[in-house]
C-alpha cells in the first residue's frame, strides 16, 4: 500500500485484509496524521518516501520492498468485502498470470443518489511485476490477466473531489512522449466532468474517441462519458451525431443505452413539436439496457441494466400515459430495493 493521511480509513482496510497475507508492506507519502501508528498496531512495515508527484515511483517503491512471491495492492480506502482464499491460492500456483478483483467504487450521482460503479483491476500481482504510469498507473506486463473471486469496496471518491490532485497530473502524463493519448485524454474528460467543466470534458472525450481502436477495454466508457459530457453541455445536435455513429463496442453495454434514454428525452424536450416521433427511442434504449442487464465486462454503473433502468423506464410510461406499464416497471425497479420506485407506484396508487 502507498498511504499518505489515511487515519480515518487504514485501520478498516488492515482489519479485512490482515489474516490472509504474510505480510504488510505500507510506504508513507508524507502524513501528518496517525496513519503510521495505525499502520503499527496492524504489524505493518511502514516505510517513508518523499512524494515526487508519480504513483508508480511511489507502488514500485512498496513493491521493492515486499519479499513475497505475490503481491496484493490495496488503497487506505478500500477493504475486503468478500474473497474465496482457496480459489485464490490456487490461481497463484498456477504462474504466470496476474489477478484482476473486482472493486465497487461508492459515488453520489448528478441527481444526489448514493451510487456504485464497479470494474475488475489487475491488483494481484506476480513479486517481479511493477507499474508505470505518473497516474492511473498500470501494472506493466503481458502475463494474461483473470478474473479472481475478491471483492473490494472503494468509498474515497464519495463526497471527496480529487481534481485538483489528478488533472495536473494527468496533464503531465498526458503531455508526455509514449504515452497513450487516448486514455489519458479519457481520464482528463471524466475529471474535467466531475466538476462540471463540460466544455473541457467534451474537448477531451471526442479526442479520446477519435484515437480509439475499439479493443480498448475502456472504449465504451469514453461514448458514454462523452454522451453525457454532451448533454451537460447542452450540445445535443453533436449528442445525436455521437448516438448515429455505429459502436460496436458499445452494444453489449447497459450503461451506453442507460445514457441514449436520457439524451433522447432531453432532445425530444428541447424540439417536442419536431421531435415527438423519436418517443419511441427513449423506451427502446431502456429496454435494451434492461435486456442486457447490469455487466461486468467493462467498468459499469450498478443499476443500468436493472433497477435505475426501470426506474427511468417507469417515469417514461407515466408522463407518456402509460400508468399500468409505469407500475410494472417501477413494481421491477422496486424488487431491485430501489426506493424510488417504490415511493412512485405508491404514488400511482394512490
Amino acid at each position: 500500500m502507498i498511504v499518505k493521511n489515511g487515519e480515518a480509513t487504514l485501520g478498516r482496510c488492515l482489519e479485512s485484509i490482515r489474516s490472509h497475507v504474510d505480510e504488510i508492506i505500507i510506504v508513507d507519502t508524507g502524513s501528518t496524521d496517525r496513519t503510521k501508528q495505525i499502520a503499527q498496531v496492524f504489524g505493518a512495515k511502514v516505510f517513508n518516501f518523499h512524494w515526487r508527484d508519480h504513483f508508480a515511483e511511489a507502488r514500485n517503491y512498496a513493491l521493492a520492498r515486499s519479499s513475497a512471491e505475490w503481491n496484493l495492492i490495496l488503497d487506505a480506502d478500500e477493504y475486503v468485502i468478500s474473497a474465496d482464499w482457496e480459489e485464490i491460492r490456487l490461481f497463484m500456483e498456477n504462474n504466470g498470470q496476474i489477478g484482476r478483483i473486482r472493486i465497487d467504487s461508492d459515488f453520489v450521482n448528478g441527481e444526489g443518489d448514493n451510487s456504485q460503479a464497479g470494474g475488475w483491476v489487475s491488483r494481484l500481482l506476480p513479486g517481479d511485476v511493477r507499474y508505470a504510469g505518473r497516474i492511473h498507473e498500470q501494472a506493466q506486463s503481458d502475463a494474461p490477466r483473470r478474473n479472481i473471486p475478491l471483492l473490494v469496496n472503494h468509498d474515497g471518491y464519495k463526497g471527496a473531489d480529487k481534481s485538483t490532485r489528478n488533472i495536473p497530473l494527468l496533464l503531465m502524463e498526458y503531455e508526455s512522449e509514449g504515452t497513450s493519448k487516448s486514455y489519458y485524454a479519457y481520464q482528463l474528460g471524466k475529471e474535467y466532468y466531475g466538476i462540471k467543466n463540460y466544455a473541457e470534458a467534451s474537448r477531451y472525450l471526442e479526442e479520446s474517441l477519435g484515437r480509439l481502436h475499439g479493443r480498448e477495454p475502456y472504449a465504451p466508457n469514453v461514448v458514454v462519458h462523452y454522451l453525457y459530457a454532451l448533454i451537460g453541455l447542452g450540445d445535443l445536435d453533436r449528442g445525436m451525431e455521437l448516438v448515429n455513429q455505429s459502436h460496436e463496442y458499445t452494444s453489449r453495454f447497459p450503461d451506453y443505452y442507460f445514457a441514449c434514454g436520457i439524451f433522447y428525452m432531453d432532445y425530444i424536450m428541447a424540439e417536442p413539436s419536431t421531435r415527438a416521433h423519436l418517443l419511441p427511442k427513449i423506451e427502446h434504449s431502456y429496454l435494451t439496457a434492461i435486456a442486457i442487464g447490469d455487466s461486468d465486462r467493462y467498468d459499469s454503473v450498478k443499476g443500468t441494466g436493472t433497477d435505475a433502468a426501470q426506474f427511468n423506464l417507469g417515469l417514461y410510461y407515466e408522463l407518456s400515459g402509460q400508468a399500468d406499464k409505469a407500475a410494472e416497471a417501477y413494481r421491477e425497479s422496486a424488487r431491485h430495493g430501489n426506493k424510488k420506485a417504490q415511493a412512485r407506484l405508491d404514488g400511482l396508487s394512490q
